[in-house]
């Protein structure tokens, strides 16, 4: 078992003209995809404070920290959903960037970090690895007894006391 990392969040305010604003992640989601947009789904706890920061900085960025480190970022989409009921309150912001992997990294699986491995509906080879553990991208290749594949897709859910990492990949030619 590994340790789970700790996620929270900012909301840039330099576009805006004004400061930064922290917030706490309760929840967190992201499809990272090479050179087409990525998808990122971030919750926090309702909070109207929350509520107008977010107001004040429509042009911010979420910026996302992974054990207090800057990690990842998206461009927020709007309107950000909300779901309230008695005496709680959830607020998820969507958001999506563009990346493209310039300088792909070659990895190597080995036991210690590969939790499972197997094929999906499209035939993709996934690989569920302990988080953090490497920092794999889209483009980059993987290299798996004695297999090397290319990474396609990576996906991040993470949730309460649960944290997953999936790559979905392809056999290089």
């Amino acid at each position: 078992m590994h340790e789970m990392h700790t996620y929270s969040a900012f909301l840039s305010g330099a576009e805006d003209a004004t400061s930064d604003y922290s917030f706490a992640l309760t929840g967190l989601s992201i499809s990272k995809r090479d050179g087409i947009l990525s998808y990122y789904s971030a919750s926090a706890q309702w909070d109207n404070d929350l509520v107008a920061a977010f107001a004040a900085r429509p042009n911010g960025k979420v910026h996302i920290l992974r054990d207090g480190a800057a990690w990842e970022y998206f461009n927020q989409s709007y309107p950000f959903r909300y779901t309230l009921g008695p005496g709680s309150g959830t607020i998820t912001l969507n958001g999506t960037r563009q990346e493209t992997n310039t300088s792909p990294a070659s990895l190597q699986l080995d036991d210690s970090i590969l939790i499972s491995s197997g094929v999906d509906s499209s035939g993709q080879t996934t690989f569920d690895i302990v988080p953090g553990a490497v920092d794999p991208k889209p483009g980059d290749s993987v290299a798996y007894d004695p297999i090397t594949y290319t990474i396609i897709l990576v996906k991040l859910q993470v949730s309460g006391s649960s944290e997953k990492l999936r790559i979905n990949t392809e056999v290089q030619p």
